[in-house]
């Protein structure tokens, strides 16, 4: 288990509010693999996890006027992870409950080996949404929206798989069929 940093060095806290995006490389270098694997802890999807990672630190420098500590910013990681980590459980429950007999497929976390987060991946694609945001904020927008929507759309492919949406679509075909077959017969009649 990777072990979390207990501080932020006064300097670095002191660039990241200052608008020094070396100061915020040097805190995801520093903070993201502890966060990462935390995160994987409780959602059980590295992908999931290495989003909700580079998302918080998004918002942090987004935010980081509104820090007036490191230890404040330390928490404020910490418990941001944590609160997108639930905030995709509940997303990934809603998906399974259409589907009764799915059956949970990863080991707990204590029996299951971490992946190495990949800093530098992680970095270069939360580095990339930076400066969208900065040249076109539109774009930025446009690339949240459309994440959004991804998550959308995986979420209504997942619900027409699920048995209950296979057991109305074959219902209605029994309903028609019967329907058909009565209107044949009193019609013939």
């Amino acid at each position: 288990m990777r072990t979390m940093p207990a501080t932020i060095a006064p300097d670095t806290f002191a660039g990241l509010i200052g608008g020094d995006k070396a100061a915020l490389h040097q805190l995801f270098d520093e903070f993201a693999p502890a966060l990462a694997e935390s995160a994987d802890d409780e959602v059980h999807v590295e992908t999931a996890a290495a989003h909700i990672v580079e998302h918080v630190f998004e918002r942090a420098w987004q935010e980081r006027r509104d820090f007036t500590s490191a230890d404040g910013l330390h928490d404020w990681l910490v418990r941001e992870t944590h609160v997108l980590s639930v905030r995709e459980q509940v997303r990934r429950a809603g998906l399974r409950r259409f589907d009764a007999r799915e059956v949970v497929t990863h080991a707990p976390s204590s029996a299951k080996p971490h992946a190495e987060y990949d800093v530098a991946k992680g970095w270069a694609r939360l580095e990339h949404r930076i400066d969208l945001a900065v040249i076109d904020p539109t774009a930025a927008s446009a690339l949240r929206y459309e994440a959004s929507r991804h998550g959308a759309a995986e979420h209504i492919a997942h619900v027409g798989e699920g048995p209950p949406m296979k057991l109305i679509a074959g219902g209605a075909v029994v309903l028609l069929l019967v329907g058909g077959f009565m209107f044949w017969r009193l019609h013939d009649a």
